[in-house]
């Protein structure tokens, strides 16, 4: 049997076709780059944003020491109520 009764032509054809494999992987390769930069300088500023919280808890509970937010009414963890901690807001007047 012949070895070339399976390949039919020259090899020109299967190389044009792996070039052009290789130039849309390239470009595939540089636009993900270029959304993942995009990306990282999104999230910079975000992370430089005002509407992002950036402290952590400001007090700790009297009771048990765990670490809370201002304006908690509650510990989280032993339960008991902690809201003297935080300066009472003015009340409305009701008119």
């Amino acid at each position: 049997m012949n070895a070339n009764v399976f390949f039919v032509g020259d090899f020109s054809e299967f190389l044009a076709l792996f070039e052009i494999m290789m130039i849309v992987s390239s470009a595939i390769a540089l636009f993900l780059v270029a959304v993942l930069i995009y990306y990282v300088k999104f999230m910079k500023k975000v992370a430089e944003s005002r509407f992002v919280r950036k402290s952590g808890p400001r007090a700790r509970c009297p009771y048990c020491r765990t670490p809370v937010m201002p304006g908690w009414r509650y510990c989280p963890s032993c339960g008991r109520e902690i809201s003297s901690l935080w300066p009472r807001r003015a009340q409305r007047r009701q008119g």
